[in-house]
């Protein structure tokens, strides 16, 4: 490896969604030389499929102090969506849920992230992961190596995923997006283990062609949430 390819941080974060950026801000904010990593940086901050998020509780792996300043206070404030019925949104009784818009929140956690005078953001796919000599080595594809402390994995449903869509089935991080498969089957080479997980996504419907009544039969047995994607966007 030449000694230009090889570059050095504290923490190597590797994921650019919202847990990644967590991790990122989180590392930064207490004095940190913090890398993160996406395979696509122009979607750093998006989140995965939905666009709602809870007011109180936030994402539950997240210290709710991180999530507050990061998203709530930062982000979902000024993107919030008006919803009449959005405090009527309860997820395994959670507190109210904050309906957003996902792109215009994107945007502006990742205006947080790139401007953070501790974080550096790169574009690449991980494919190894290297321990040596208390050191992290962390390689990507394009045969640059950076060298860190410590390093996060945050990588989502973009760990060697498939996206089943009715009977077609694709793989994919998101859609459109690439997932990592080289880096998984290192992982597991090195001792690691995983497990096979499924997340669901609601259908997109463009709200001009809804007519919940006739769609309806038993409206008193069913409830049904319509929410906005954006506020550009039927």
């Amino acid at each position: 490896m030449k000694k230009k390819d090889i570059k050095e941080y504290d923490v190597v974060v590797i994921g650019g969604g919202i847990s990644g950026c967590e991790a990122s801000y989180i590392s930064a904010v207490n004095g940190a030389r913090t890398l993160l990593i996406s395979i696509n940086t122009d979607t750093i901050g998006y989140m995965a499929f939905e666009n709602y998020i809870s007011n109180g509780k936030g994402i539950a792996a997240a210290g709710k102090n991180v999530w507050n300043d990061l998203v709530i206070k930062n982000a979902a404030r000024k993107n919030k969506l008006d919803f009449n019925n959005a405090k009527s949104i309860k997820k395994d009784n959670s507190s109210d849920m904050v309906i957003i818009d996902r792109k215009r929140q994107m945007i502006k956690i990742k205006e947080i992230i790139e401007n953070h005078e501790n974080i550096e953001t790169r574009q690449g796919l991980v494919i190894d992961l290297i321990f040596d000599d208390s050191i992290y080595h962390t390689v990507t594809n394009d045969g640059t190596t950076y060298k860190s402390k410590a390093i996060i994995l945050a990588p989502g449903t973009f760990f060697d995923s498939i996206i089943f869509w009715g009977s077609y089935y694709i793989a994919a991080g998101r859609p459109g997006e690439i997932a990592s498969k080289k880096l998984l089957r290192n992982l597991i080479k090195n001792g690691f283990e995983f497990v096979e997980a499924k997340v669901y996504s609601g259908p997109r419907i463009d709200g001009r062609t809804l007519d919940l009544n006739k769609y309806i039969r038993n409206k008193e047995s069913h409830k049904l949430n319509i929410i906005p994607e954006g506020k550009e966007t039927s």
